[in-house]
């Protein structure tokens, strides 16, 4: 009997790493900006086929890492460039940080197609079940696991399909990415070696069956919505600065950047009165738009409730803010709710730090400073619902806490509205906001909440309950949008 039998040539082994790293690649085409869903199922094909002609479960884990590498290499390399902000003194990091975070990622699908080819290597139905299974397990795990990064789930590929993102209301991106890797594996069976023809005419069945249900049923959603979200009495605005990082905490900027907040949302004088007398004014800051500095120095804080006092109604500033703790010296990524005298009448402070960039895990043992250039943060009590005047209600989220499905709002206090403010000026001109921006999309149709998204600079928006965009800026914009 020959001594291979049992493993894969030298030659067949490297096929199979090298298209394994390719269907990574092609996969990672399907997240936003490019949006080239079919690449999303060919890639998740290939790993597919990989995993299953390879005779050792270590050589299926190999695929599936090298898989999920080049897939999060590609899709998350804009993460380096918050290291690369001028006066960042870890730029020289940023080889690690570009290939760190997607080394460690690629464990998740490795550990499926390991379990997948060491449970079930010779059946090919039974192959089949299971790589779907645990694919699905690992991407759930990944949101969960060291305080969770559900980044490009795979569902996410279907963001501009809105259609078919309408299922999100009844299953979730979770959902979504369970049925994105059945129609992969599926379209790997149709070209797997042992498979019956029957079993390839059902595949092409359950495929286009569930494909066409599932645009039907979000065609009929999006038919029956409502033609537009509205709200008579409520004129939200959208502040987006548009501040360059390397300027935001200058000390010889911090005054012209104030300034800046306070002259893009003055009150439109040209507006109707009389329309003007009925409306109350949401103005929306992006994350840390001011610190506790502003807040505390009666001048600056004066600047605000005169520049409030010129609104003819009543006026709230709902906007990301650095604050202080004044009991133990930390500090908090709140937003924070301004009424008309520029006093604090709501807050919230984040409750899903970054890790290294809000705080370093391990400290005692990673004695180095965050990326922010900010120490000492203190988490939130997590997800609240603030009770706004007018009995208006809103789940404030900050920067990436909408990125976690099921955990943005309170079920027994459901709000209005989501207001995610977030500063992705760290990551300048990349797929990173446009990446960003979607998980609010998803969020809003999963919930059928609108979501009031603020950026520094990056995309704000205004989304309704059915992913629509009503307001939407683009990058490097500095301007006000407003929706009344």
């Amino acid at each position: 009997m020959p001594s291979n039998i049992n493993s894969l040539s030298p030659r067949s082994f490297w096929l199979a790493i090298i298209t394994s790293a390719l269907c990574g690649l092609a996969a990672s085409l399907a997240m936003a900006p490019l949006f080239y869903w079919p690449f999303m199922i060919i890639g998740l094909g290939g790993l597919y086929l990989a995993q299953k002609n390879c005779t050792k479960a270590w050589h299926a884990f190999l695929c599936g890492w090298v898989f999920g590498f080049a897939y999060f290499i590609i899709s998350l390399r804009w993460i380096g460039n918050a290291l690369l902000v001028e006066g960042n003194e870890y730029a020289w990091a940023y080889p690690l940080a570009i290939s760190g975070l997607p080394a460690m990622l690629a464990f998740f699908p490795a550990i499926a197609c390991y379990f997948t080819k060491k449970l079930a290597p010779e059946k090919i139905i039974h192959n089949l079940l299971l790589f779907i299974i645990l694919l699905s397990t690992t991407e759930w795990l990944r949101g969960f696991v060291f305080t969770g990064f559900p980044w490009n789930l795979y569902g996410y590929s279907w963001g501009n399909q809105l259609a078919i993102l309408q299922i999100l209301s009844l299953i979730g991106v979770y959902g979504l990415t369970v049925i994105t890797i059945i129609w992969g594996a599926l379209s790997g069976l149709l070209l797997a070696k042992g498979a019956k023809p029957t079993h390839k005419y059902l595949c092409l069945a359950f495929v286009f069956t569930t494909y066409t249900a599932i645009h039907v049923y979000g065609a009929n959603r999006l038919d029956k919505a409502p033609p537009v979200m509205a709200d008579k009495n409520l004129n939200i605005k959208l502040v987006q600065p548009n501040i360059d990082q390397a300027d935001k905490w200058k000390r010889d900027k911090i005054m012209d950047n104030y300034q800046r907040l306070l002259t893009l949302s003055a009150h439109n004088e040209e507006q109707d009165p009389e329309q003007a007398n009925h409306l109350t004014t949401w103005i929306i800051w992006p994350e840390t738009a001011i610190s506790f500095h502003q807040l505390d120095n009666p001048y600056t804080k004066s600047l605000l409730s005169d520049m409030l006092a010129n609104y003819p109604n009543d006026v709230y500033v709902i906007g990301g803010a650095l604050l202080k703790n004044k009991d133990n010296g930390t500090y908090a990524n709140s937003i924070i709710v301004l009424d008309k005298n520029a006093d604090i009448i709501g807050r919230y402070d984040k409750s899903h730090l970054v890790p290294f960039g809000e705080y370093i895990p391990f400290q005692q043992w990673i004695p180095i400073e965050t990326i922010s250039g900010f120490s000492g943060f203190q988490a939130g009590n997590g997800i609240t619902t603030l009770n706004l005047p007018h009995e208006k209600k809103i789940s404030p989220l900050i920067c990436y806490e909408i990125l976690f499905p099921g955990s943005v709002v309170q079920e027994h206090n459901r709000p209005d509205f989501i207001v995610n403010v977030t500063n992705d000026a760290w990551y300048g001109k990349s797929a990173g906001p446009e990446q960003h921006l979607l998980k609010a999309r998803f969020r809003a149709i999963e919930e059928n909440i609108p979501v009031i998204r603020v950026a520094n600079t990056g995309y704000s928006a205004l989304i309704d309950g059915y992913g629509r965009f009503i307001l939407k800026t683009e990058l490097f914009e500095e301007l006000v949008k407003e929706y009344k």
